[in-house]
């Protein structure tokens, strides 16, 4: 959990990952932006289970983005396969000649492809 009591998790101190690609500053990031939304809106009168839905929701999202993102970057970096670094190296490249493929993988690493 994210939380405990008045005490509420963020970023690394939350959520350990592999750092290949970013995705724990992203994602700390993320978590930074919402749970300051909560805690003025709970300062502001609202429920403090609204820190629970912030646990649970950036929770998941480390789980379900960040893990499966970090493992899949890993993976990549780590390629032995000479055939499958080409293919990877290539991907690469027509990403970065493609405005559009470029812009989508952006989106991705920053973790924004769900909020555009």
């Amino acid at each position: 959990t994210f939380r405990r009591g008045r005490v509420v998790l963020a970023g690394d101190a939350a959520h350990i990952n592999n750092p290949a690609g970013g995705m724990g500053m992203n994602s700390g990031i993320h978590d930074a932006h919402m749970l300051g939304a909560m805690m003025d809106r709970v300062l502001n009168g609202e429920s403090d289970a609204l820190l629970d839905e912030y646990s649970v929701t950036r929770k998941n999202a480390a789980v379900e983005m960040v893990q499966k993102s970090s493992e899949k970057n890993y993976k990549d970096l780590a390629l032995v396969d000479e055939a499958a670094r080409m293919q990877r190296n290539r991907e690469m490249a027509s990403a970065a000649q493609d405005p559009a493929k470029a812009r989508a993988y952006l989106l991705i690493a920053a973790m924004l492809e769900h909020r555009i």
